[in-house]
């Protein structure tokens, strides 16, 4: 096979849900909801800054019982995310998605801007798709 065909932006969606760190926890779950993803990008200057996801809302915010209503984003996101150049191979981002237990890879280019996002469901298509 290819490393063209590998390479992690033929398999990424570039229509990622981006939110800013100041927007509430349920208006981050209303987008999430409405554009039926698991989480949201937050970005300053176009660079991933963090990432708030279906699995934050349940631990961080229902289980430590936070008011989802007042609630920033920024102060339960996922500040320390991983992500990768959108020339790296598919092999690569499922290695990281299982090292870190993660579902979402943010996609960036050379300059760290985001340019797209991978998911576990973007990975396991793959799969299918060569048997």
């Amino acid at each position: 096979m290819d490393s063209e065909r590998l390479a992690v932006y033929n398999w990424m969606t570039t229509e990622v849900l981006i939110a800013d760190a100041e927007e509430s926890v349920l208006s981050a779950a209303k987008k999430m909801a409405s554009k039926n993803v698991g989480c949201v990008v937050i970005v300053k200057n176009e660079k991933p800054v963090g990432i708030f996801t279906e699995r934050d809302i349940l631990e961080r915010v229902v289980v430590a019982q936070k008011d989802y209503l007042c609630t920033k984003i920024g102060d339960v996101m996922t500040s320390n995310i991983v992500t990768i150049n959108s020339q790296k191979s598919y092999t690569l981002a499922c290695e990281i998605v299982r090292k870190n237990n993660i579902r979402h890879l943010p996609v960036v280019d050379d300059h760290g801007k985001l340019v797209g996002i991978i998911s576990i469901k973007d990975l396991s298509g793959y799969l299918k798709r060569d048997k």
